[in-house]
C-alpha cells in the first residue's frame, strides 16, 4: 500500500501516464441558445438565437435594436426585435427615451432611409416627393417626385398626400403646368399667366345715341349715287 513503511518498495516514487484526458464544460448563453459550438480556436461559443449574438449571446445583433437586450427567462424569451423600417433602411439605433415614451414597446430609430423616404421608421416621403397610394409603403417606388413646374409653381415641395404643387396666381394643374380658365400665358417668369383681356364695347352691344350729321360732315356739293348694298346693313331696312 502507498505509505506502508513495512514494505521496502513503498518508499519508491510512483509514476503515472495519461493517455487520454477529457475536460468537460458548459456555455453561459443567457438563455438565448440551446447548444454550444467550437470556434476555430477551439473555444466553446453559444449558438445564439432570439436576434442575439456574441460568445455568450450578451448583445443584440445589428438592426435588432427595437428594444434593449435582456436575459431570457423560463417564461419569456426576451428576444431582440428588428427595427421597423418598412424595407427602406439597413441600419438602426436604439433610443431609450423613445422606448420609454412608447410604453417600453419600441425604441428603434432607422438610419439612412433609402428610396426617397424619411422619418423614424422611413414611413413618409422626403421633401420634394409624395406618397403613391397605389403602392405598398414597403415598395421601392412608394414615393414619387413632385415634378413641380419650374415657372408655374411657387415652390418645389408638393402636398405629400395628393402631390399637388403650390401654383402661382392664374396657374393650375397638379404640377402647375397650365393656365387656369380666364387666364392666358405671358412671357413673364414671375407672372406666367395673366387675366385674359375683356373685349371693349361694340355698336351692337352698346348703342350710341344718334347725332346730327351736320355737326361732323360738310355739306356735299353736286349729286352722288349711293349703293344701298354697300351702305345698308342687314339689321336695317331700306327706305321705300
Amino acid at each position: 500500500m502507498l505509505g506502508d513503511t513495512r514494505d521496502s518498495t513503498a518508499m519508491v516514487p510512483y509514476s503515472y501516464s495519461a493517455t487520454e484526458l477529457q475536460v468537460g464544460g458548459r456555455c453561459k448563453c443567457n438563455g438565448h441558445a440551446s447548444r454550444c459550438l467550437l470556434d476555430p480556436q477551439g473555444h466553446l461559443i453559444c449558438d445564439c438565437r432570439h436576434g442575439t449574438e456574441g460568445p455568450d449571446c450578451s448583445r443584440c445583433k445589428p438592426f435588432y435594436c427595437d428594444r434593449p437586450w435582456q436575459r431570457a427567462t423560463a417564461r419569456e424569451a426576451h428576444a431582440c426585435l428588428a427595427c421597423s423600417c418598412n424595407g427602406h433602411a439597413r441600419r438602426c439605433r436604439f433610443n431609450m427615451e423613445l422606448y420609454r415614451l412608447s410604453g417600453r414597446r419600441s425604441g428603434g430609430v432607422c438610419l439612412n432611409c433609402r428610396h426617397n423616404t424619411a422619418g423614424r421608421h422611413c414611413h413618409y416621403c422626403r421633401e420634394g416627393f409624395y406618397r403613391d397610394l397605389g403602392r405598398a409603403l414597403s415598395d421601392r417606388r412608394a414615393c414619387r417626385a413632385c415634378d413641380c413646374h419650374p415657372v408655374g409653381a411657387a415652390g418645389k415641395t408638393c402636398n405629400q398626400t395628393t402631390g399637388q404643387c403650390p401654383c402661382k396666381d392664374g396657374v393650375t394643374g397638379l404640377t402647375c403646368n397650365r393656365c387656369a380658365p380666364g387666364f392666358q400665358q405671358s412671357r413673364s417668369p414671375v407672372a406666367p399667366c395673366v387675366k385674359t383681356p375683356v373685349p371693349g364695347p361694340t355698336e351692337e352691344s352698346s348703342p350710341v345715341e344718334p347725332q346730327d350729321c351736320d355737326l361732323h360732315c360738310k355739306p356735299a356739293r353736286g349729286s352722288y349715287r349711293i349703293s344701298l348694298k354697300k351702305f345698308c346693313r342687314k339689321d336695317y331696312g331700306r327706305l321705300p
